[in-house]
């Protein structure tokens, strides 16, 4: 729930900055991608992250 927060400020903060003219769709994109618990994916499908077979995990260069 926190992240989900956090993620939800940060887009509210960057359409005021910006002046983003369709603010729902960018607030939705913001928060969208923490719902990969409801579709049963990892959270590595919904971030920009890979898992790898060792479990280890690298940011996307």
């Amino acid at each position: 729930m926190g992240s989900r927060m956090m993620h939800y400020c940060i887009a509210a903060l960057l359409a005021d900055e910006l002046s983003i003219k369709n603010r729902s769709e960018f607030m939705l994109g913001g928060i969208a991608p923490d719902i990969h618990g409801l579709m049963g994916v990892p959270k590595g499908v919904t971030h920009f992250k890979d898992t790898y077979a060792s479990g280890t995990k690298e940011g996307l260069n």
